[in-house]
């Protein structure tokens, strides 16, 4: 059907005015008739070519009606939109201007064919052309629930994480009771593209009042609780995920790393705890354990021993700092090295991986009976796991026994709860002697320490000045993960800023200090007296987080997770770091890492002398100053950067545990 124009009508060439309305009118009414007939038939081109004519037709007759001023000398402009609407239309007292309320008609026609073509091109995956028919049905009907939805899941498709979740809000507004669209709403708020935590939360709990069966809604509520430091809803929230699948293994991970960084459990108790969890799920998963025998193999104590790391963080992740340096320096004649990826992810530093073993099995797609039977067949003797309960892991694999020796390491600072795994690599100021049994896993004790770190970190800049010469007033700063921060902690932190006036607070850490979690943190220091201006929240450093880290004179670190990497940085900045001992492997890592570098005057037995060792730093900035260009030599000149000496010492504690499992 060809696209008929004004010329093309009953009336020939001639234009409208207040003479001839009631014959346009006539006209206008009975394209809307056709087209209403065609859209039924399916004949979705000719409704579009028809189109053409009808909207001339109504654009003319109101026109006319603008050049006439009429319905009650009105706003005509105003009245030309609220013809598109069939409800509003009624407010006007002339009844035969009503009729143009069937333009809407046409409109939701259009809106309709252009909705089905978009989505058979969603559903061939022609996500451009899909957006361009979706976009047109949008146009013509803008409060369609299901032409919002579609374009919706067609900017979704296309990566527009802040397009798609504007056009979900518009379903909700318009369909309150869309409860899926809570659900996807708040998965799109926790995207790395919009990281908008708050509504994440919101619109989980929000979804979840009525989809309490849902368990993986309930663990990504559990995971934002945990990145926001909000520990008690955390674990009621894997708790609720327990109850319904317990053989389900997610949120035992979450659970317990929000467990250890809750108020400090007795290492008994959160070994207890996490051997209950462990055995609970491999039980209801029917798991056998020790499913391999290795009777056939070779047990000289002098072989070149195979060893196997089984980590999901073998590309551009933290534990990349730790463990390059070492499976760089491993002694190749006496250490066959192979290295299991279980996720994804693949960049440089996975290929230099590749490049330094004997191989690297990409294995993230193997269940844990096909990667335990791959391992068993590699003939590994002494298999490390790098994840124990964080990321990707495969923890799980090794309740199956496929290397006759077991170990955990480096990506989790406490016991894995299986007793399967023979070994935790430690050094003694990690697990002290004495304190064995308070782990599943024998301590195997590393005699040069516990790691080395890269000296080369992305983005490293050079050291400043401290901050208090510029600003007048000393920064403390706290860089660790908000998932670490306790009221406790600030408690702590609010007791020094009262006895030090002249002190703020720097908070930064990536952007999960949000609207709601800075409220938070807020109301714990006004509870104790502490004026809201000397609390700074950094939400993104320019640069590198080095520059956030340079903004501070000393660090904070927490309590009962200690950090680690966040550590190593700061030291690395110039920055001392005030810290406690600690009781446990979680609680240790950084009184271990100053021990290192010889700076134990930094490290106190006990929050009283916490707050002394701060207030002797904010009392003392020329010993600030001294820190500050004297650190990070420190640590580079340190065992932490002895990557042979390091390694030779790794390779004695797998010989020695190699052996043993030799003469048993």
């Amino acid at each position: 059907m060809e696209n008929n124009n004004l010329s093309a009508c009953a009336l020939g060439n001639e234009k409208i005015n207040a003479y001839n309305m009631d014959e346009w009118f006539k006209i206008f009414k009975s394209y809307a008739n056709v087209i209403e007939k065609l859209f039924y038939d399916k004949k979705y081109d000719d409704c579009i070519n028809l189109f053409g004519a009808i909207n001339n037709i109504y654009e003319d007759i109101i026109s006319q009606f603008e050049y006439e001023r009429v319905l009650n000398k009105q706003d005509l402009t105003i009245a030309k939109s609220k013809f598109r609407d069939a409800k509003k239309v009624e407010k006007f007292s002339n009844k035969k201007y009503k009729d143009l309320k069937l333009i809407r008609q046409v409109y939701t026609f259009l809106a309709a064919i252009y909705k089905e073509w978009a989505n058979e091109a969603y559903t061939a995956r022609d996500f451009i052309k899909a957006l361009k028919f979706a976009k047109s049905a949008y146009l013509y009907n803008p409060d369609d629930i299901f032409v919002n939805f579609t374009l919706a899941k067609i900017l979704d498709a296309l990566n527009a994480k802040k397009e798609a979740a504007d056009s979900y809000e518009k379903v909700l507004s318009l369909d309150k009771n869309y409860e899926e669209g809570k659900k996807i709403l708040a998965g799109l708020y926790c995207t790395k593209d919009l990281s908008d935590f708050d509504k994440s939360i919101y619109y989980y709990e929000e979804y979840l009042k009525k989809a309490e069966s849902d368990k993986f809604s309930w663990l990504s509520l559990a995971s934002q609780y945990y990145n926001l430091g909000l520990h008690k809803k955390c674990a009621k929230a894997c708790e609720k995920v327990f109850k319904i699948d317990s053989a389900y293994y997610l949120p035992i991970a979450t659970y317990m790393l929000n467990y250890l960084k809750m108020a400090p459990y007795s290492q008994k108790k959160i070994k207890e705890t996490t051997e209950r969890l462990v055995e609970n799920y491999i039980n209801t998963l029917g798991i056998k354990k020790c499913a391999f025998n290795f009777n056939d193999r070779n047990k000289n104590p002098n072989k070149r021993i195979r060893i196997g790391y089984l980590s999901s963080d073998l590309y551009h992740h933290v534990v990349s700092r730790f463990l390059m340096p070492i499976i760089e320096n491993h002694n190749k004649e006496n250490f066959e090295i192979y290295m299991y990826m279980t996720s994804k992810n693949f960049d440089d530093v996975t290929e230099t991986y590749q490049k330094l073993s004997e191989k690297l099995i990409q294995c993230n797609q193997m269940p844990i009976d096909e990667l335990a039977q791959k391992i068993y067949e590699d003939e590994i003797d002494i298999l490390v796991d790098l994840n124990i309960h964080t990321g990707d892991t495969r923890v799980m694999t090794l309740a199956k026994k496929p290397a006759p020796v077991q170990c955990v390491y480096l990506g989790y600072p406490n016991t894995s709860g299986l007793d399967t795994i023979d070994y935790i690599l430690t050094d003694k100021d990690t697990i002290k002697p004495g304190e064995e049994g308070l782990y599943t896993e024998k301590p195997a004790w590393i005699e040069a320490g516990y790691e080395v770190i890269e000296k080369s970190a992305n983005g490293l800049s050079d050291i400043t000045e401290a901050p208090y010469i510029r600003n007048k007033y000393v920064t403390m700063g706290v860089f660790n993960a908000v998932a670490k921060i306790t009221n406790e902690m600030l408690e702590v932190w609010a007791k020094i800023l009262k006895k030090a006036k002249n002190t703020k607070i720097l908070f930064q850490y990536i952007n999960y200090y949000t609207k709601n979690n800075q409220k938070r943190i807020l109301k714990e220091f006004v509870k104790h007296d502490i004026e809201e201006n000397r609390i700074i929240f950094m939400e993104k450093a320019k640069g590198s987080h080095y520059n956030a880290i340079a903004c501070a004179d000393f660090a904070l670190d927490v309590y009962p997770y200690s950090g680690t990497g966040t550590t190593m940085d700061c030291i690395m900045m110039g920055l001392p770091v005030v810290c406690l001992e600690g009781y446990n492997a979680t609680s240790r890592p950084t009184s271990r890492i100053l021990k290192a570098i010889g700076e134990i005057k930094l490290i106190t037995p006990d929050f009283d002398g916490y707050i002394q060792n701060a207030l002797d730093l904010i009392n003392n900035p020329d010993l600030i100053s001294e820190y500050r260009k004297s650190l990070r030599e420190k640590l580079f000149n340190s065992k932490l950067t002895d990557y042979k000496g390091f390694t030779l010492s790794l390779e004695n504690t797998y010989r020695k545990i190699w052996m043993d499992y030799c003469n048993k």
